[in-house]
């Protein structure tokens, strides 16, 4: 019975001796917050953007991040706005439009590539350019 006992004993010592600490990752957050940021940005159909940061989808990974969202923007069309040959032209100078696209983020600078759509001509534009993290 003694030798029983000291069995049970010594395996039950034994399991903690043998037992290793498993640290637990902790799951990665998902962070809702409010990122703005300003840009300007050109293409080369006569056009020049003001844009504003608008909801977006964003990854970050350390000093750097990715996003892709719309880029609500006025457009200012340097060109003849009577020219019928160019697709891209707008009624007047400056119109507001909605675009889409990705920002790439280092730190407080934004490069970012936005798309618009002017539906009355049926194209699409794709500008560049750059802008401020707040």
């Amino acid at each position: 019975m003694k030798k029983t006992i000291l069995i049970v004993v010594a395996l039950m010592f034994a399991q903690h001796l043998f037992s290793q600490e498993v640290k637990k990752e902790e799951p990665k957050k998902v962070e809702f917050k409010t990122i703005g940021s300003l840009n300007i940005s050109a293409d080369t159909k006569q056009s020049l953007y003001l844009n504003f940061g608008g909801p977006n989808l964003n990854f970050n990974f350390g000093k750097f991040g990715v996003a892709y969202g719309f880029f609500p923007s006025v457009r200012y069309f340097y060109g003849d706005v009577n020219d019928a040959t160019n697709a891209y032209r707008t009624k007047t100078n400056a119109t507001l439009i909605l675009g889409t696209g990705v920002t790439l983020y280092y730190k407080k600078l934004a490069i970012v590539l936005p798309m618009y759509y002017l539906p009355t001509n049926n194209v699409w534009i794709i500008s560049g350019g750059v802008g401020y993290k707040f």
